[in-house]
């Protein structure tokens, strides 16, 4: 059965390099080109068999993490260099790898098969339906990662979408992990390595300033500024093992078992279980200098422990506290806890104009910045994260309308008319007819009689991934 899986994949990858030298690699999409249904089924064909192995790869990783094996960091890794051909091959590149929708489209102008479009786009939304869900299944995995594994992946999946041939750079990647239990050696360079990790986890990846400020610490062994960094940036995989590795060295050095429990105690923010967890380790490992008096975790350093933002790491606000904004702002506790009832160090501020979700204007990225009182309580003040707000300014444009019996069939457009342009997608349209799914920007509909009628688009921002509803009231 795998030999002959591996025979249909070469032949429809044969059979995409003929369409990659049809059209000339760069000049693929261009109007002189037209797309033929034979060029759609094949690439139809081999998203099927990627997100196929990708789900299978998927499974083996869950199954081998549950069996405590650890080459399940290996089929998650594989997993991850499918689903980024997939996405690749559906958004295109720069490299003259076109968007599939658009190839789609080209098919209508030269031919104008409406069956075969419609075709066509449908089985498109399914395959790019699963490869969302795949995307969600894994990425829990993803965020497990090791530091190497993790660099691996995101430097394999970097040239993949950067690549002219994506199909064929992924099977030497692929290749490459088929003879290997370890992630391969992708950089000789391991502090490029280490600070490409913190700059790249999945979940609240470092800056590359702070990346380097952190690793400058790490080689002085500074491990309450490591803590500080960690307080910060709590679902960083890469920081809380880089901490976990450093507690296992040097004299006195934690077994793995006791370094991940030091860890796990301070990712919970409760000084009383900090300072329990690291008199309980310290007391044998009398030799270790960071338990010693004035180490990073004796007494009196956990006492007066001060994060990034300065003041006492512990005298963070919790659910619960008495919290007061300042002057001029309001504190909404359900945006800024997170589930353990800890405050938020970042949120992101999305305004609408009339719903959550609906008429989006602006988003930006707000620091909370919190001063114990005397009196116990709290008052938080926002600011804004520099050069993080981005401007919305959405309308829906008719384009075109042509009578059509006691009716008539309009186009519009969803266009962002703000001066930075922005990046979004579109999701759906609404209009008589029902809601469509569709990420074309332009959508085409009937009216069929005159009166007052809606239209609405549906999408995602680009950088922050908001939900909006642009609605456009219009009579006939």
């Amino acid at each position: 059965m795998q030999t002959m899986r591996t025979k249909a994949l070469a032949v429809f990858q044969a059979a995409f390099l003929g369409i990659l030298l049809t059209h000339g690699g760069g000049a693929w999409g261009q109007d002189t080109a037209p797309t033929t249904t034979s060029q759609l089924n094949t690439m139809q064909d081999l998203f099927d068999i990627f997100l196929k192995t990708g789900e299978q790869q998927y499974q083996t990783a869950t199954n081998s993490k549950a069996k405590q094996d650890p080459l399940w960091q290996k089929h998650a890794v594989i997993a991850k260099i499918r689903l980024t051909v997939v996405y690749t091959m559906m958004d295109g590149n720069k490299q003259g790898v076109p968007p599939y929708e658009s190839e789609i489209g080209r098919l209508k102008k030269f031919f104008r098969q409406e069956a075969a479009i419609k075709r066509y786009t449908d089985n498109y939304l399914a395959l790019r339906k699963r490869a969302d869900q795949l995307q969600r299944e894994v990425a829990p995995l993803l965020a497990e990662l090791s530091a190497d594994w993790l660099n691996y992946a995101n430097k394999t999946s970097a040239e993949i979408v950067s690549s002219r041939d994506p199909w064929t750079d992924s099977n030497i990647a692929l290749k490459e992990l088929d003879s290997t239990k370890g992630p391969p050696q992708t950089n000789p360079d391991a502090a490029d390595a280490f600070l490409q990790a913190l700059q790249s986890a999945p979940l609240d990846p470092m800056s590359e300033a702070d990346a380097k400020a952190y690793k400058a610490a790490y080689d002085a062994r500074d491990l309450a500024t490591l803590l500080s960094f960690f307080l910060a940036h709590l679902r960083n995989a890469a920081v809380a093992d880089s901490i976990e590795k450093l507690l296992q060295t040097g004299p006195g050095a934690l077994s793995p078992a006791e370094a991940k429990r030091m860890v796990e105690a301070f990712a919970s923010g409760d000084q009383a279980a900090i300072s329990r967890t690291a008199a309980d380790i310290g007391s044998t490992h009398p030799n270790n200098p960071f338990f010693k008096p004035g180490g990073a975790l004796s007494s009196s350093a956990l006492n007066s422990f001060g994060g990034p933002s300065g003041g006492a790491v512990f005298d963070r606000p919790r659910k619960g506290d008495t919290i007061n904004a300042s002057p001029g702002q309001i504190f909404d506790e359900r945006e800024w806890f997170d589930e353990q009832g800890r405050l938020k160090k970042k949120i992101l501020r999305a305004g609408y104009t009339d719903f959550k979700g609906g008429q989006i204007f602006s988003e930006k990225i707000l620091t909370s910045n919190p001063k114990k009182e005397a009196d116990g309580s709290f008052t938080v003040t926002q600011t804004e994260e520099p050069s993080s707000g981005i401007d919305w300014l959405f309308t829906i444009k008719e384009t075109k309308r042509a009578a059509v019996g006691q009716g008539w069939t309009v186009s519009f457009q969803l266009v962002n008319d703000d001066p930075g342009k922005a990046a979004f997608e579109v999701s759906a349209w609404e209009g008589p007819d029902g809601k469509k799914e569709s990420s074309n920007r332009e959508f085409t509909v009937t009216f069929p009689t005159p009166g007052k009628y809606t239209v609405k688009a549906y999408g995602k921002t680009g950088k922050y991934h908001s939900d909006f509803v642009i609605t456009l009231p219009v009579q006939f």
